[in-house]
């Protein structure tokens, strides 16, 4: 299979040489894609996306700058995000956390000189969010539905007894030689 992003023949301003019937067109931004015709891949079309993006890199001289972290944020706060940047007209991707999730899941901005305007638009966001989250916290206390440790410890107790129950038994197997050897247990 051919490398559509290193061969500069085959790309040449988002057309095909190869057959006229196969065009992409790219939009003012050079995001979005439209095929006239079919493609050869799924995987060829991401390539020229991937490649749209650095020639246009490449001629403002800015790099891309990531600017949300989504390792341990849920779904629905990382949606927000995205559509915050979507309707603010800001060109985005998204690296994924992997197969094992060893890499870095964030969201990055196309080009660093939106850095500061998107930096206040997610500051903004979050501390819409931050008190949102805080008024529900207080509504719940305030009937009495807010989980406390006891009420977790309620909800599950033998979940919490066979964490009480091994914590005990590693401490025993940990220190036990050295109690053993002070005299302390014989």
């Amino acid at each position: 299979m051919r490398d559509y992003t290193r061969n500069p023949s085959v790309l040449e301003c988002g057309k095909l040489r190869t057959a006229p019937r196969r065009v992409l067109k790219l939009d003012s931004t050079g995001m979005q894609r439209t095929v006239t015709g079919t493609l050869p891949t799924a995987r060829y079309a991401t390539a020229l996306t991937f490649t749209a993006i650095r020639q246009r890199r490449k001629s403002r001289g800015s790099m891309a700058v990531q600017i949300f972290n989504l390792r341990n944020v849920p779904d629905d706060e990382a949606e927000d995000i995205r559509q915050l940047l979507t309707t603010h007209h800001i060109e985005h991707y998204e690296t994924p956390a992997g197969r094992w999730g060893m890499s870095s899941p964030a969201l990055w901005i196309t080009y660093d000189d939106q850095r500061e305007h998107v930096v206040t638009l997610i500051a903004q966001y979050q501390q819409q969010r931050a008190l949102s989250a805080r008024q529900l916290y207080d509504e719940q206390k305030a009937q009495g539905q807010h989980l406390t440790l006891w009420g977790l410890v309620k909800l599950h107790p033998l979940r919490y007894v066979a964490a009480l129950l091994a914590i005990v038994f590693i401490m025993f197997v940990s220190v036990g030689p050295f109690l053993k050897w002070m005299g302390a247990i014989k």
